[in-house]
């Protein structure tokens, strides 16, 4: 009996594995690239002009940062948007960008009936919409509309 005990205690050594956490540093600045084979297949069977083509705008606070860390995000996000750029296929041809509305002061949205794709704002538009903490560049953003009480 001590002998099946002994050798179940060095199988059970064997198998056990310690993980040791990343340090904040290395969880911060580390990614992983991964190249898929069904991605390099689904590129090959639609055609380029069926690509998602995808605009990137950097905001001024990267510039702040150092160049292996502004490296780094440039890396990542070319990456992410050549993914993107094959995994998202529109279900009908874009003629134009697709672009954001802009922001009401009030937060209050009116639609044309039937039609979801301008939006008015109650007084004015904000000056300035902001995604999160980011800005949104101009030609990033649909025109202002605004729906008078005449």
């Amino acid at each position: 009996m001590s002998l099946l005990t002994s050798l179940l205690v060095i199988i059970h050594e064997c198998f056990v594995s310690v993980h040791t956490s990343p340090d904040r540093h290395q969880l911060q600045y580390s990614f992983v690239r991964t190249v898929s084979n069904r991605t390099h297949h689904r590129a090959k069977r639609w055609a380029t002009s069926d690509m998602f083509h995808i605009l990137i705008h950097y905001d001024a606070s990267v510039t702040k940062l150092s160049k292996d860390e502004q490296n780094l995000i440039k890396e990542a996000v070319d990456v992410a948007t050549g993914y993107w750029s094959n995994a998202i296929r529109p279900k009908y041809k874009l003629h134009d960008r697709i672009r954001l509305a802009r922001q009401c002061p009030s937060q209050k949205m009116f639609f044309v009936e039937n039609d979801y794709s301008i939006y008015y704002c109650s007084e004015k538009c904000l000056s300035e919409t902001r995604c999160g903490d980011i800005i949104v560049p101009d030609e990033h953003l649909h025109q202002c509309h605004v729906c008078t009480k005449d």
